[in-house]
């Protein structure tokens, strides 16, 4: 006997079966419902896998909701709002109405509710079962795994960004192990030519998807300010302004309209800007360039560089130094430098010659030998050296012979020491590296000194500070600046003689037969000849 009263019609994607049993208790979904000819309600089910679909009036119809499944309130009141979604606990019926009990989600309360107002939610468990119903359902899974793996790659290393770069395998590696690491400080210190901007470029788009990349500072040395200013803004369409070329900070409250800033690493250390970007506030990225010039010697010298990267280093939350050589041979100044990464692993690094495995915490490095192209071809095929003999003229023995002579007085005469002494053995130093480079750089670098003398200014008035020797002397030692670079450095630090304007007697005529006889070398340079 059923009731007189009318039943609400099961809403779409509810869960029906046949009252009676029939169809051998087959579960059905509601996919479309109606008003039949006699006005009662009638509603369209596909029943089973085969979703075969048929009408029913809703009298025939009760609960196909069974326990476990995850529902959803899906109230047929506009005045009610929804419970949110549920898990089915049981069931019952009562006056001809099916009832469920369900626990809601929001709350964890037990709520009889009417299964006429509850909708299958496409759970984990559901839509495993769905998809075995579809034919195509090894491909779709396929589809949809790779699809998430691709989407966890892109979260991480932000690798498929929209950006005009064609990342390398080893650029997205890097970058994949920084972000799941569980520290943001590292050294990376790829080989030369294996593009370290680009992979501080992806770096930062990854970062900044998890939004951890706002404020970023670069700091590199002054010869390259405009060259990350233009990676960044064509390659990866961040805009960063360059501070002293783009904008000057007078107030501190200045620093709010810049959260990316290029700074020339002289620029920033120097004691007349330092005091503004002590006032910057803290950066959620800053990247030092060329890292292996912040030296540190215990006891001895400490650079203005290695102060200012001290000096940012608490003001950051991952700082990331790039450099292609970050040992050089100079233990205590490769510990210093990774000091200013891992001050927390001050111990560890303290006995690094009988623990190196802690490098491989910090720094990351690829080899030119090693790296691949997207389908694992290597790059670089290695090198062939040729060594050319190059005959030495009868002008240029006589020309070594003098600048030996000439060498050999300025070192006896840097052993008299103090801040003068070194001044004239670093000088020797240079014209040697000089020399060996070409007859053209060490003709300038000799007729300039000799220029200084004649127009009397051997004495400079400004004084070089000791710090900045020592900083001048350390990037000369690197090797990595030209020829003209050198001769300049040089020429400067030959000039802070603090009580004489020659550095030895008879320096003067010597200078001018070494200019005579270079210029008869260069008329006939073999070794250009031979290139």
């Amino acid at each position: 006997m059923t009731n007189s009263r009318r039943s609400p019609a099961p809403g779409i994607d509810c869960f029906v079966a046949m009252q009676d049993g029939g169809r051998n208790g087959e579960l059905g979904v509601v996919v479309e419902g109606r008003t039949g000819p006699c006005g009662t309600d009638e509603v369209r089910v596909e029943w089973g896998r085969q979703r075969e679909s048929s009408w029913h009036r809703t009298s025939e119809l009760r609960s196909g909701f069974r326990r476990g499944h995850v529902v959803q309130d899906r109230p047929r009141s506009n005045t009610r709002n929804t419970l949110g979604t549920a898990t089915v606990v049981a069931g019952r019926r009562i006056a001809d109405r099916d009832m469920v009990l369900v626990q809601l989600h929001s709350t964890g309360e037990s709520r009889w509710l009417p299964y006429e107002s509850l909708v299958r939610v496409r759970d984990a468990a559901l839509q495993y079962r769905a998809a075995h119903i579809q034919p195509d359902a090894p491909e779709r899974f396929r589809l949809k795994a790779l699809a998430y793996a691709l989407d966890s790659w892109n979260q991480i290393t932000g690798a498929l960004d929209r950006l005009d770069v064609d990342p390398l395998p080893h650029q997205i590696a890097l970058v994949h192990r920084i972000m799941a690491s569980d520290h943001s400080n590292w050294l990376i210190a790829d080989d030369v030519g294996l593009g370290k901007t680009i992979e501080v470029g992806l770096l930062l788009a990854a970062m900044k998807r998890r939004r951890r990349a706002r404020r970023v500072l670069v700091v590199c040395p002054a010869g390259v300010v405009r060259q990350w200013q233009d990676e960044m803004q064509y390659k990866f369409s961040e805009h960063y302004f360059i501070y002293g070329l783009d904008f000057n900070i007078r107030q501190p409250a200045q620093w709010a309209h810049y959260d990316k800033v290029i700074v020339s690493v002289d620029r920033a250390k120097s004691e007349q800007h330092w005091p503004a970007f002590a006032d910057s506030g803290d950066w959620d990225v800053i990247v030092f360039d060329e890292a292996h010039h912040l030296s540190k010697i215990e006891g001895a010298a400490v650079t203005q560089r290695y102060r200012l990267a001290d000096r940012l280093k608490d003001r950051t939350d991952s700082l990331i130094f790039l450099t292609g050589t970050p040992h050089q041979g100079k233990h205590d100044q490769f510990v210093n430098l990774l000091m200013l990464l891992r001050p927390d692993l001050r111990g560890r690094l303290a006995a690094l010659n009988e623990d190196p495995s802690v490098v491989s915490e910090m720094i990351l490095r690829n080899r030119k030998s090693l790296v691949t192209d997207a389908a694992g071809e290597f790059l670089f095929r290695g090198q062939t050296t040729t060594r050319i003999h190059v005959p030495l003229s009868e002008a240029a023995g006589q020309f070594d012979s003098a600048l030996r002579r000439y060498v050999k007085q300025g070192y006896a005469a840097s052993t008299a020491g103090g801040h003068s002494g070194r001044a004239i053995g670093f000088v020797m130093t240079t014209y040697r590296k000089l020399a060996s480079s070409s007859i053209v750089a060490i003709e300038r670098a000799l007729r300039r000194r000799l220029a200084r003398l004649s127009n009397g200014h051997g004495l400079d008035t400004r004084a070089m500070t000791e710090a900045e020797f020592d900083e001048m002397a350390e990037t000369s030692r690197e090797g990595e600046d030209g020829a003209d670079d050198l001769a300049e450095v040089s020429d400067r630090v030959a000039a802070m003689g603090h009580h004489r304007s020659v550095f030895f007697q008879d320096e003067r005529p010597m200078l001018v037969e070494l200019c005579e006889m270079a210029s008869a070398v260069r008329r006939d340079d073999r070794k250009l000849k031979a290139f």
